[in-house]
């Protein structure tokens, strides 16, 4: 999932799991998916971004399966 162009959320389709938890997960997702690209996918520049911890970035993409 990615951002919308404004910076939206994630379009959730009819039918998928709307629980709250989903819906923060993809949010998640596609925001740190986001600003690993912005930073040509450096964890370490990412997470300073992000205002979190480098080992917390590397679990999230492991967490919500982020790939390149």
């Amino acid at each position: 999932m990615a951002l919308g162009s404004e910076g939206g959320l994630p379009s959730v389709e009819t039918g998928e799991d709307k629980t709250l938890k989903t819906a923060v997960n993809a949010f998640k997702k596609a925001y740190v998916t986001k600003i690993l690209e912005e930073n040509n996918w450096n964890q370490t520049k990412a997470a300073k971004v992000l205002g979190i911890q480098l080992t917390y970035v590397i679990r999230l993409i492991d967490e919500l399966q982020i790939r390149k």
